[in-house]
């Protein structure tokens, strides 16, 4: 069985600001995909196999770009950034670029 390595193709990701310090990441699921890991500059990847994820204990009124990389049987595909504030209003931006 042939696997090939998944491709965001297009997909956008979003950021929703929860509370100061606490945003929710999302993005639509990858065919293909075994699992997924983001960043956002500090720390390690975090290896996530869910389009969801609650991100907290971050600082508030920043603007954080998360990248989003998709994993897959045949190895690592795309990686796209997704950029939002933390802050006292709910606030949801979406940008998507492709590395």
């Amino acid at each position: 069985m042939l696997f090939t390595v998944p491709s965001f193709n297009g997909t956008e990701c979003s950021v929703l600001n929860e509370t100061t310090s606490s945003v929710f990441l999302s993005w639509p699921e990858v065919t293909g995909a075994t699992s997924y890991s983001y960043n956002y500059g500090f720390g390690d990847d975090s290896v996530n196999e869910t389009t969801l994820v609650r991100v907290s204990d971050l600082t508030p009124a920043i603007t954080y770009s998360f990248r989003i990389t998709v994993h897959g049987q045949s190895g690592t595909g795309d990686t796209i950034v997704c950029s939002g504030s933390t802050g006292n209003n709910i606030i949801s931006l979406t940008f998507r670029s492709k590395f």
